[in-house]
């Protein structure tokens, strides 16, 4: 993928959060894939991953990265996050990690707790249906 087309994706990733709430309401069945999308800016999709090599991967890691709906949705991934002992974890983006698993440029994470563990984390923030729930070990999921 080129700049250009890789920029046009962003926009209408970024775009796509603007809708009105009654933009929002449009059935589940009328949502565009961020697979369509990229057949659309492309002419092509990206390849397909071997999900069995994916899902032996650690959650996270290059080849298993964290699928989430842009910016917001790897803000939105963090939040969720906490360390083994309670706290919130401190993260901090170290860049771009080049081409994932599912075909797009990942990022990279530096995720720490005060008292703890420190790992890198790679995200793929081009999945508009997908909303990673798991944690990454050894963080767990906050929960009120």
């Amino acid at each position: 993928m080129n700049k250009l087309q890789c920029l046009a994706f962003l926009l209408i990733l970024n775009l796509t959060g603007c809708a009105s709430q009654q933009d929002r309401q449009i059935s589940a069945q009328a949502k565009t894939s961020s697979r369509a999308m990229m057949i659309d800016l492309m002419g092509e999709a990206p390849p397909e991953p071997d999900m069995q090599l994916v899902q032996q991967q650690p959650l996270g890691s290059v080849g298993n990265p964290v699928r989430v709906n842009g910016p917001k949705g790897e803000t939105r991934y963090f939040e969720q996050l906490s360390c083994p002992a309670g706290d919130s974890v401190k993260y901090e983006r170290l860049g771009s990690a080049g081409t994932g698993p599912y075909g797009f440029i990942l990022d990279k994470y530096k995720v720490s707790c005060a008292n703890g563990p420190e790992k890198e984390i790679y995200m793929d923030m081009y999945h508009v249906e997908n909303i990673e729930s798991r944690a990454v070990e050894p963080f767990v999921v906050y929960e009120e």
